[in-house]
């Protein structure tokens, strides 16, 4: 019998391994059953014990991963779908190309089959018609029975009947079994593939898509990343099936809605008039071949696409015309791309901006180029491979700058400051540079500053030193139960939230690996709240950034007495986490990073006077 942890060790295993989210009771003990069964055939008596012969045995993971997987499927199901097919090959008939289909999700191979039933009689009828049928399932053991497509005659109902031509019968001791004529099977192929990744290599484009009750079993983010995924691999014009149950905002995905749960994909030619309604990119690369990938990139995930080769072109573009996200390359004939970007900024560019470079930047000089106000660095080659994670942060970072403000909102002070023994900071998108000007050139007097700044860790510790030379802060000791010392800053490296404790010797550091916070590791509420409670005067600062970490945090610190400071709408390059803020009534101050810079160190001179 599994114990309680066991189950929940099983179901973070279903979520790390497949994507899914076991919420319903019924699927819970089915993957359950499924894992118990495995292992009393193997006489393993406890779950640690068969993850451990999981670990020794490279070929049992593949009955792990099928353990953990729903096999639900049949011949011919949601016929209307079939109806709707129907009437695309009949579309299909006037282009001379390989009609593709995916099976995404197939299982054990009835739903390829199907759809290959009606294709090869739709090709006896039109001999010059040819097709392809990819079936895909993250579960190698479902795979290995789709690619020997050998069925219970029990399953040929009366669908799967209609096709009885297509259809061949076992004998003697298969008497009981199907199969698929060799014109078929010729016509299908199946591999193993992540929906949670993006291109099917060298498979598609297809005309349709089919992945049916499998969203179901996903989290929203994770519907929202495989329905791009799927996209990706659709052709102009192509179809996405969905299952019945499966709704989705068509809009969103660039997608028009033909019938239930069918969808066609929009192109230039089928959508112009929206044309004005896309998002406008902006694209700066010293490359022909790279500018003309990006016109045909951005174009096709739905973007209106301007690139141009010089930084003077972007900045005379800019002059005229609004975009909504600019990406840059370091190397510019006649500007650094930091440099333009630094040069922007101070003329008061808000436009979020991603660095896409082909040249291997160090930490530092990626710092460098955060701080000076790009939103983020990305390697072009790790982007070519994988463009649904650059369409993902660009349409994040245009979402979370176009948010509206909230009402009622007023910059300025509602109580008086007073001297603070620590600042805490927190920032995401457009937090290095807003810290870079916050900190420059502290006072002496600054009492201990910790920030935690969302961003990759393996640039964390590179931000910290520039901010350190910026500042005139040292660089303080990141070890949990270090004494936080004034003049120091303590900034969130690596995977580690940081926050503080109040001990015999005054305040100390809390370095922690507790789980993510608002989906983050460091987490701006975790510091925050780890005041909580702690008998000493705090300032809590919330800077640029998408979503809400950090807001409750602050509002929990406001209500016990500290000091709160947000950054003001007009100041941020993303106004998600000062809103968020904001709108909870957890500011004392609303201000820009001239003015809270300046509350900051007004606050230190009460502090010095405090302990004269």
């Amino acid at each position: 019998m599994i114990s309680e942890q066991e189950r929940h060790l099983i179901y973070k295993l279903i979520e790390e391994l497949t994507g899914a989210t076991p919420t319903a009771d019924s699927r819970q003990d089915s993957l359950i059953n499924n894992v118990e069964r495995r292992m009393r055939e193997l006489q393993i008596a406890s779950v640690v014990d068969y993850l451990k012969h999981v670990e020794n045995t490279p070929s049992e993971f593949a009955h792990l991963v099928s353990s953990l997987t729903i096999h639900t499927t049949s011949w011919f199901r949601e016929n209307p779908h079939f109806v709707a097919f129907q009437e695309i090959l009949l579309g299909a008939l006037e282009k001379d190309e390989v009609f593709k289909v995916w099976c995404a999700a197939c299982s054990t191979g009835e739903e390829v089959y199907s759809f290959a039933l009606v294709l090869e009689e739709f090709r006896r009828v039109h001999p010059k018609f040819e097709y392809k049928v990819i079936g895909t399932d993250i579960d190698a053991i479902s795979l290995a029975a789709a690619e020997r497509a050998v069925y219970p005659k029990k399953q040929m109902g009366f669908h799967v009947m209609r096709y009885k031509n297509h259809i061949l019968e076992g004998s003697g001791k298969s008497s009981d079994f199907f199969t698929l004529t060799k014109e078929i099977r010729s016509r299908c192929s199946f591999r193993q593939f992540d929906l949670r990744s993006s291109l099917l290599q060298a498979e598609g484009p297809f005309q349709v898509c089919i992945c049916r009750n499998v969203l179901i079993y996903f989290s929203p983010e994770t519907v929202s990343k495989v329905v791009q995924n799927l996209l990706m691999n659709v052709r102009t014009d192509g179809y996405l099936m969905l299952g019945h149950s499966e709704a989705i905002q068509a809009p969103e995905f660039g997608l028009t809605q033909r019938g239930h749960s069918v969808y066609t994909k929009r192109g230039q030619d089928t959508d112009r008039q929206g044309r004005q309604g896309m998002p406008r990119i902006l694209s700066l690369d010293n490359s022909a071949a790279i500018r003309r990938h990006y016109q045909k990139t951005f174009t096709e995930m739905g973007f209106d696409s301007i690139v141009v080769g010089t930084a003077s072109e972007a900045t005379t573009y800019l002059n005229f015309n609004e975009v909504d996200l600019i990406t840059v390359e370091t190397r510019m004939p006649d500007m650094p791309g930091e440099k333009w970007i630094q040069m922007e900024r101070s003329e008061g560019l808000r436009t979020p901006i991603i660095v896409l470079s082909e040249a291997q930047a160090s930490p530092k000089e990626v710092a460098d180029i955060l701080a000076m106000g790009a939103q983020d660095y990305l390697d072009k080659e790790k982007m070519r491979a994988n463009p649904l994670t650059l369409k993902g942060i660009i349409n994040d970072l245009i979402r979370a700058h176009s948010r509206s403000a909230p009402k009622n909102v007023k910059v300025g002070g509602t109580r008086a400051v007073r001297a603070p023994d620590i600042v805490m900071i927190g920032a995401s998108t457009g937090g290095p540079q807003a810290l870079a000007k916050v900190l420059a050139k502290m006072p002496a007097n600054c009492p201990p500053v910790l920030v935690t700044q969302h961003m990759s860790p393996k640039f964390t510790l590179a931000l910290a030193e520039r901010l350190c030379e910026l500042s005139g802060l040292k660089m303080g000791l990141m070890i949990n139960g270090t004494k936080l010392l004034p003049g120091h800053l303590y900034f969130a490296q690596g995977d580690y939230h940081i926050g503080i404790a109040e001990e015999r010797e005054g305040l100390t550091l809390v370095t922690s690996t507790a789980p993510a916070f608002n989906g983050h590791r460091p987490s701006v509420d975790f510091m925050f709240n780890s005041a909580l409670g702690l008998k000493v005067d705090i300032m809590g600062v919330l800077l640029t950034g998408m979503g809400r970490d950090g807001a409750l945090g602050l509002r929990f610190l406001r209500k016990e007495g500290a000091y709160c400071v947000a950054q003001s709408e007009e100041d941020c390059v993303v106004y998600g986490m000062p809103k968020e803020a904001i709108e909870r009534e957890a500011a004392d101050y609303v201000g820009t990073l001239d003015q809270i810079r300046q509350v900051m160190v007004d606050s230190f001179y009460l502090r010095k006077k405090k302990s004269a």
